[in-house]
């Protein structure tokens, strides 16, 4: 049952967080989250007020969900849009198709990208999960991958990186590597204040702002092809194992949809769902 207190005279509810620590309703930051997905104000009034009375919801999880079903309800790309973050978990539990996410990710910013290239370093090989190139500067890219919240990267994941980095310039490449530092959850403050110490890039869901994985996603429409509810999880991993990652890509030749086996009319109902994800946000 969800914990409830006074403040101010009114009764107040408790959540808890994927991390498990505690933290109250934040309805003005639930509000923003909705009327970012084009939920109308009726429906997100309603929403609130049975979040804040309903005593079985007792995680920011089952808030989600509960927000999730009810959107649903009135339209798939409306539930699409809500389900962003857990579209990125969906891409595991494997990294490697957050990798080929990234790879694209990254293209659609301007770079020349390729995955998995082992780089000889002056002590050992490294195998690289994406090379950049751009305006004949090169990048490393380290990602770490998680699959659910709460999870957070620390300062030995930017040390690691940085270790990498050294090694790999220390060999005398004609191309001086840059290094990248990329997580689909949170890095720690420490490990943001190594980063921007040793003049590292990085960037998580939510930092830095306006130029966070979160935000060119939703600038840029980049969003999975895992965000669209009305594929099941199968038809999801089958796009996926044939480097069909994003939503744009099904809207620029629906001929990829041939391998799912769908009829017509079932993909242009996902046509149209990958649209209005995708154009709902390029404003």
């Amino acid at each position: 049952m969800g914990k409830f207190f006074k403040k101010k005279g009114r009764d107040m509810r408790l959540v808890i967080k994927a991390s498990g620590e505690q933290e109250e309703f934040d309805s003005k930051k639930f509000r923003r989250s909705l009327l970012r997905v084009g939920a109308s104000e009726q429906d997100i009034d309603k929403l609130i007020k049975d979040v804040e009375e309903n005593k079985d919801l007792v995680t920011t999880h089952d808030i989600y969900k509960y927000a999730f079903n009810y959107l649903s309800r009135i339209k798939a790309s409306l539930a699409s849009r809500y389900n962003i973050k857990n579209a990125i978990f969906q891409l595991g539990p494997s990294g490697f198709p957050f990798e080929l996410f990234l790879s694209k990710f990254f293209e659609s910013l301007g770079y020349q990208t390729v995955i998995g290239r082992k780089l000889l370093g002056k002590c050992v090989t490294h195998e690289v999960d994406v090379v950049l190139k751009k305006d004949n500067n090169f990048y490393i890219v380290e990602s770490k991958f998680h699959n659910a919240q709460g999870i957070k990267s620390d300062v030995k994941i930017t040390l690691y990186i940085q270790a990498r980095f050294l090694d790999i310039n220390a060999d005398g490449h004609k191309e001086f590597y840059k290094a990248w530092a990329v997580t689909n959850t949170r890095f720690t403050s420490d490990a943001i204040q190594y980063a921007n110490c040793v003049g590292m890039n990085i960037m998580d869901w939510n930092y830095p702002h306006n130029k966070s994985l979160s935000y060119f996603i939703d600038k840029l429409g980049l969003h999975p092809v895992t965000t669209l509810v009305s594929l099941s999880s199968k038809q999801k991993k089958d796009l996926i194992n044939n480097n069909i990652i994003l939503c744009k890509q099904i809207i620029e030749d629906k001929n990829v949809l041939k391998i799912l086996k769908l009829s017509d009319k079932k993909i242009d109902k996902l046509i149209t769902e990958a649209q209005e994800v995708v154009s709902a946000f390029k404003n």
